[in-house]
């Protein structure tokens, strides 16, 4: 186990240099100068240059690039074009509510997902089977983004359910709950058909296993069968899927929290990008990166604990 955690650790250091390799070279290829943005009508030449030596943009692309990797690794992740605040600072002022919308929609989809797929799984080819993978079939096929803006056009608008965009009085929990409901629907739903299509395949496929059979025959109920035996040996696929799901959940959390006008690290990343802010969403990637990281290395080592016949050697 010792082993594979540090290969796994020396893999994902490699994975994240790459990232910030990438985001580096990425954002300065893209079309516009952040000093032209920051300083807008009041743009000289004198007053353009001026800036770019303060900012450091003056300098050759490798010393920039070298000089950030440094930085990086001693904690420093510098300061915002736009602000002039540490941009470390603005993501965890954005984090809570990226973090709030991210275990929201995982409950929701788990919650969700899992139960239906059983029940599908446990009444194959009859109606529930064909109207609860039917049902996922057609929120797979849905944008998150076009069923946020279903769901704010339905429940928001028309019935007046829920708020439109925001995140909410931080020392109201009703306030934070009912603007979090249909943000955490949009990005979940997606997740929650994913999920009970897997959890019907793999329920279905250990249903017919021997120790399925032999738990029946001693006379168990057929909840602790279902519960105990079959569900926990079908975990495993579905925690492969569920570790999917929050890479697809904190990349799918950029375009929710724009649709929502929800002020967490989405939405501070886009804000970036548009103000040219570099040092801002290369911090912002990075984050992503870790978090994405950081479940997939949680996600492989929950194996062994779901299966005991898994080993890392």
């Amino acid at each position: 186990m010792k082993v594979y955690l540090v290969k796994r650790l020396f893999i994902s250091f490699l994975t994240l240099l790459g990232v910030i390799t990438l985001i580096f070279l990425v954002i300065r290829l893209v079309p516009g100068d952040p000093v032209a943005v920051l300083l807008g009508d009041y743009y000289s030449p004198e007053a353009g240059d001026a800036l770019r030596q303060r900012l450091g943009l003056d300098r050759p692309l490798y010393v920039q690039y070298f000089t950030y990797l440094w930085n990086t690794l001693r904690g420093d992740f510098g300061t915002s074009y736009y602000t002039g605040r540490p941009v470390f600072q603005q993501l965890m002022r954005a984090f809570p509510y990226t973090a709030h919308l991210g275990i929201a929609s995982l409950i929701f989809s788990l919650v969700i997902g899992v139960p239906a797929g059983v029940v599908a799984a446990l009444n194959r080819n009859s109606w529930l089977d064909m109207v609860s993978m039917s049902i996922s079939i057609a929120f797979i096929s849905v944008p998150g983004f076009y069923l946020g803006v279903l769901l704010i056009q339905i429940f928001s608008l028309r019935f007046g359910m829920f708020p439109v965009t925001g995140v909410g009085d931080s020392q109201n929990l009703v306030s934070v709950l009912r603007h979090l409901a249909l943000p955490s629907i949009a990005l979940g739903a997606p997740t929650a058909a994913i999920t009970a299509r897997m959890t019907r395949s793999s329920v279905l496929e250990v249903l017919g296993e021997d120790y399925v059979r032999t738990a029946r025959s001693k006379g168990l109920a057929e909840r602790v069968v279902i519960v105990k035996h079959a569900l926990r040996n079908a975990m495993v696929p579905i925690m492969a899927i569920v570790g999917l799901s929050i890479a697809m959940r904190f990349g799918g959390s950029v375009i929710i929290e724009v649709v929502f006008a929800r002020s967490g690290i989405g939405w501070l990343l886009v804000a970036s990008i548009f103000e040219r802010d570099y040092i801002q969403v290369q911090l912002s990637v990075m984050f992503y990166a870790c978090i994405l990281v950081l479940v997939n290395i949680l996600v492989d080592l929950s194996y062994a604990w779901l299966d005991p016949r898994i080993r890392y050697d």
